[in-house]
């Protein structure tokens, strides 16, 4: 017997009962009823919602990253240094200068200008209201992740 996947309009499913009652239920089908079919069919769903939307924050994250490249290219004042500071952005969404001089293996002021860059092409935004060790984050990126 096969069970259909991810048929189409199958990534908008929403949850009416809560998910764990819709567990519980779907397993309390299995001891009295043998309904072993129906247990699969709701976690093979399960499956396929969680890599559907996986799927689709993995094509929003990647084309995020590659708008933001363009935007830094055309920045007046785009460094090396700044391309290779983007470069480990996605690895890093939130960095200090601290962090940033020891990633890039430089100094303090070559590590400004590249958050200075990234903070004029829009990628970086200064987090919160420190005087020292600043916080910058990716922030179009992490609402991706939100």
């Amino acid at each position: 017997m096969s069970l259909p996947l991810c048929q189409k309009g199958h990534g908008n499913v929403t949850f009416d009962p809560p998910p764990s009652e819709r567990v519980a239920d779907a397993l309390s089908a299995v001891r009295p009823e043998g309904d072993w079919i129906g247990w699969l069919r709701f976690f093979l769903d399960g499956v396929c919602e969680i890599a559907l939307d996986a799927t689709r924050t993995a094509r929003g994250l990647h084309a995020r990253v590659n708008e933001d490249r363009e935007a830094l290219l055309s920045t007046r004042g785009a460094t090396v240094t700044a391309l290779q500071l983007f470069e480990l952005l996605p690895g890093h969404p939130v960095i200090s200068m601290p962090r940033v001089t020891r990633l890039l293996s430089t100094t303090k002021p070559t590590a400004g200008k590249s958050i200075d860059a990234l903070v004029s092409a829009g990628i970086l935004a200064e987090a919160g209201d420190r005087k020292r060790d600043r916080l910058y984050r990716y922030q179009n990126y992490l609402r991706l992740l939100e």
